[in-house]
């Protein structure tokens, strides 16, 4: 016996002495395999991870769920499934994810029988999932997948009438597509019906009305009534496809004069009026009389025909038309509209003395209305413009002390500086810039900080932000355990459910949770709803101020995505590379797919013909519309058109964003008729509010992009 103990030392002696150390140590090996496949995962290199995640010997839930996921990105489905059904297991926490993905995977497979098993799973053994709905919602699609009609009826039916369910629109909807394969023409109908009347403005809607237009009504005779018809057009407007929306709303008014026929009228007319057919719209406000029924209609309409005649440049008659609406009805919701409008034009045409005391008509009649801070503002630049300057530090100092909140107290703020600057009085005019730059408020407050460095040479460089340690420092550590586990395992769709789901409970802690789905939605390159997220992170600081807002939060406000292509084309066409960062900022949200109402495509918004001229003028071969939604493409793009007006306006970034959202030719018009040798007051004296902003908005970033990250190509790439 003691020949056998004695071997057995010598046995371990052995391999303690002669194994090698990388497999003493294989623990830490693996540790560190694991962390390597992380980072590639984060570098969305899913292809190398999973070649090294298959070599960890590692056959816990959570290894398995890491590479399912990994085979997920990749849409390597049967893999994926595979390992998701090794993820499964009574003692693991994310189960009820893996359990989901695995009938997901089945689904896409066509392995009908198995995905419901595995959803039905979820369904018996997880009611406190966040994909329960999503998973009795599909078990519903895959019966219909299978043409198990009756089936999927009962379980869509089930959500569609749940109270206060999240799928109640989905499921209608889906029963309708039923009813459609049943050639149940009748009941498709109705439930379609239902769906646009219920909401005119979101996807669903505009789906039921595609699908009843080529379908169920060219299937069988079915009647349309004329709330439907108007319902109809409702979705067409709202989804800009106007000239649809016209007829739908002709058809409401041919051979009818009640509610109904007045409502059409007035969307006909509002329709003309986004198609910039403005006489068009004025024939149509004018078939709206004042004893047809529709209550508020007839005054609404003729208020609208005022905008009308402004659109048209007839100010005369617009101004008559305005005070004749004024005064006949001061009771309206639009009165305080047409005064101010009245008096906009009597300022553009150069009536100063009668805009004023129409202004001041309004803010005395109007004392609630949401156009009195604009009304002091307006007053307040007339008499600067006439260099009045008492009179308009007065007006000024009044509309900030009543509205100090407004925006254009904003504005008042930083004009009273400019006004003291007019008047050498450079010791009060140093107080205020300081005082605006240190509540570093928007645009005004990197204005204050350039007139102080201007008539200085020292650099204004805002209060070092104090709260920096205490309100950031820990952001994001205050998680549940699944969302700790989900992000560490960079399962970031299921962190961003399991997140939004934690958000709804009364007693979480939302700041570091909107932290957390800000960090998701970047590791997914979701930029639009990164930034979405961290607006509304930032209200949980002073509004208006960025004085109290952490830099860490300002870095996710002004990110740097596709850092690599900007410094690159603003390299090659010699731009500043934080000028274009803003434009895109500003035009896209760092969102490549977005197309605006008017049709611009991308990053920078481009649209089509202005992307065929640029892409002729840099030889890019061959170019279609689909390129300008490539990063690559849109910036290359983009960057070149910025620098052509750079050029155009003497290298003045102001002139040159105004140009891009306003066009060239509206600038250079402006800068004979106002004459302005100061850049600022010119940009408070566009008269089309978007170009203003816009203007405003980039220059603002600019300054900001400028002030967090000092050098463009020092900075790491934040596009993963």
């Amino acid at each position: 016996m003691a020949k056998k103990i004695s071997f057995f030392l010598f046995l371990v002696f052995v391999l303690i002495t002669f194994v090698p150390a990388n497999i003493i140590f294989s623990d830490d090996k693996q540790d560190q395999s694991f962390a390597d496949a992380l980072t590639l995962i984060d570098d969305g290199n899913y292809a190398d991870a999973l070649q090294i995640l298959i070599k960890i010997e590692d056959n816990s839930p959570e290894m398995k769920h890491v590479i399912a996921n990994c085979y997920v990105r990749e849409e390597v489905w049967e893999e994926a499934a595979k390992y998701y059904k090794q993820a499964i297991s009574t003692e693991y926490a994310l189960s009820d994810y893996s359990t989901y993905h695995l009938a997901r995977c089945y689904q896409i497979l066509e392995d009908y029988e198995k995905s419901v098993k595995y959803y039905q799973r979820l369904v018996n053994h997880y009611p406190n999932s966040p994909h329960f709905s999503e998973a009795r919602f599909q078990i519903a699609v895959v019966h219909w997948e299978q043409k198990h009609y009756q089936k999927s009826i009962q379980f869509f039916a089930d959500l569609a009438n749940e109270k206060g369910g999240s799928y109640i629109r989905e499921a209608t909807f889906k029963m309708a597509r039923i009813y459609e394969d049943l050639q149940d023409w009748q009941k498709a109908k109705a439930l379609y019906d239902k769906l646009i009347s219920r909401n005119t403005s979101d996807q669903i809607a505009f789906a039921s009305l595609n699908r009843l237009e080529k379908s169920v009504l060219k299937s069988a005779e079915l009647r349309v009534a004329r709330k439907q018809l108007m319902d109809q057009g409702g979705v067409l407007y709202n989804n800009l496809r106007l000239t649809g929306a016209l007829k739908k709303y002709r058809k409401v008014v041919k051979g009818y004069q009640d509610e109904l026929t007045t409502q059409a009228f007035y969307q006909i007319g509002k329709t003309y009026f986004r198609q910039r057919k403005y006489s068009r719209a004025i024939t149509e406000f004018q078939k709206i009389k004042d004893y047809m029924a529709g209550p508020g209609y007839f005054t609404s309409a003729l208020y609208q025909i005022g905008r009308c005649h402004r659109r048209l440049n007839q100010h005369q008659t617009a101004r008559k038309h305005f005070n004749s609406f004024a005064r006949k009805y001061h009771w309206s919701k639009f009165a305080d509209d047409a005064l101010y409008h009245q008096a906009r034009l009597y300022e553009v045409d150069s009536d100063a003395k009668t805009a004023v005391k129409l202004y001041q008509k309004m803010i005395g009649l109007y004392r609630y209305s949401e156009l009195v801070p604009r009304a002091y503002w307006r007053i307040g630049w007339i008499r600067f413009k006439a260099k009045q300057y008492g009179d308009s530090i007065t007006i000024f100092q009044k509309l900030v002390s009543l509205f100090p909140n407004s925006g254009w107290a904003l504005a008042a703020d930083y004009w009273i500086a400019k006004v003291h600057e007019k008047q050498k009085n450079w010791g009060k005019a140093k107080h205020n810039y300081q005082k605006i730059r240190e509540s570093d408020k928007w645009y005004y407050g990197n204005l204050a900080g350039h007139r102080i460095e201007s008539r200085t040479n020292i650099n204004s460089v805002p209060n070092q932000r104090a709260s920096e340690k205490k309100d950031w420092e820990n952001i994001g550590m205050d998680k549940t355990t699944r969302v700790e586990r989900l992000m560490y395992l960079r399962l970031y769709v299921d962190a961003v459910t399991e997140l939004k789901t934690v958000i709804k409970i009364k007693k979480s802690n939302r700041r570091d949770d909107y932290y957390n789905l800000i960090v998701c939605y970047q590791r997914l390159e979701d930029f639009k709803k990164a930034h979405y997220y961290a607006e509304i992170l930032s209200k949980f600081w002073e509004p208006q101020s960025r004085d109290k807002i952490p830099e860490g939060l300002l870095r996710m406000l002004y990110p740097l995505h596709y850092k690599d292509q900007i410094a690159e084309y603003a390299a090659e066409y010699k731009i500043d590379p934080f000028f274009v960062a803003s434009m895109i900022r500003e035009e896209s949200r760092y969102n490549p797919s977005i197309i605006s109402p008017a049709g611009a495509c991308g990053l920078m918004q481009i649209m089509p013909q202005t992307g065929r001229y640029i892409a002729k003028q840099i030889k890019m071969r061959p170019f279609h519309r689909e390129m300008l939604f490539l990063p690559a493409v849109n910036i290359r793009l983009g960057t070149w058109y910025m620098k052509n007006l750079m050029d155009q306006f003497e290298n003045s970034m102001e002139l040159a964003s105004g140009a891009y959202n306003g066009g060239v030719n509206r600038i250079k018009r402006w800068q004979k008729e106002m004459k302005a040798t100061d850049i600022e007051e010119f940009i408070e004296d566009i008269p089309i509010d978007e170009t203003r902003r816009h203007i405003k908005k980039v220059i603002d970033s600019y300054y900001t992009y400028k002030e967090l990250y000092s050098e463009f190509d020092s900075q790491p790439d934040q596009k993963s």
